[in-house]
């Protein structure tokens, strides 16, 4: 009897470590700067390469948006163009499911643009469907030559996700705790788990 009680006891912790994907995302958003991102992804045994190539496509795929924003500023909407650039590249699989072949294709707006520029994740892709919508290739490269400002705290969700799911979607809440303490980000835990104080 007295071992089931302690059974029961053990699952009801287990039941108040897991994580929800909302608190990850909270946390995400605090980790604004890359050697925050590094750090707790380290403390969580997260790969340093996994991290990396998070960090990595986030900001190509901001290039990405960045050229399909300067096309659009210069040649106006047309969905044709887009079309036949994607299909160049030979990403039809994006002109289907952006529906750019149907008879009623969608307004070209900065949704759709963020969408498409998402699924252009390498600098051949970003450069080749830069040049193929008509833009010069020194224009294209001129966006990979600024130092870009990666949307950081949506690559720190995919390295706390990969986190979470290598524990099977159940890890030790206490773990992400302490890889807070340990990169001097006290107040994150105060903010989020504030009946802990």
């Amino acid at each position: 009897m007295n071992s089931q009680s302690q059974q029961q006891k053990q699952d009801a912790a287990k039941v108040q470590c897991s994580i929800e994907d909302s608190v990850l995302k909270q946390v995400a958003d605090k980790l604004v700067t890359e050697n925050l991102v590094y750090g707790i992804g380290l403390k969580l045994k997260v790969e340093y390469h996994d991290i990396e190539k998070e960090l990595d496509s986030i900001s190509i795929t901001s290039i990405s948006l960045s050229v399909l924003k300067k096309w659009l500023d210069g040649a106006g909407e047309n969905t044709g163009a887009l079309k036949e650039a994607l299909k160049k590249e030979g990403r039809m699989d994006i002109v289907h499911t952006m529906k750019l072949n149907t008879e009623n294709p969608p307004t070209i707006n900065a949704l759709l643009l963020f969408q498409i520029s998402q699924q252009l994740t390498t600098q051949k892709e970003a450069t080749s469907v830069g040049v193929n919508l008509g833009l010069s290739f020194p224009q294209v490269q001129e966006f990979f030559n600024k130092p870009q400002k990666p949307d950081i705290q949506n690559a720190a969700l995919s390295v706390l996700s990969k986190w979470k799911n290598s524990h099977n979607g159940n890890p030790d809440v206490e773990d992400l705790k302490t890889a807070l303490k340990d990169v001097k980000r006290l107040d994150i835990i105060e903010e989020i788990w504030p009946d802990l104080k």
